[in-house]
């Protein structure tokens, strides 16, 4: 079944997705990306994002939460720089 995430970000953690089957579609930093199979998604705190399942080809996800993660010169929960 196709399924729709409207926009949201996280306030306590980082998330990362890994599409284990399907395809879709993210938005992300005003950009739509489409997905595949195979594909990772790293949404650092307060990064607004969409994802939306193909009709035909629905999304299966593996979804990871991470809370005080660290890297070095990265704020809280950031595992990637800006951008």
């Amino acid at each position: 079944t196709p399924w729709r995430v409207p926009m949201h970000s996280h306030d306590d953690f980082v998330e990362i997705v890994f599409v284990c089957k399907g395809r879709g579609t993210v938005l992300s930093h005003r950009e739509r990306i489409d997905t595949d199979m195979g594909d990772v998604w790293v949404y650092n705190q307060d990064v607004l994002h969409e994802e939306c399942s193909d009709t035909d080809f629905p999304l299966s996800l593996i979804n990871i939460s991470l809370r005080g993660q660290f890297v070095d010169g990265l704020p809280r929960n950031h595992i990637l720089p800006k951008g």
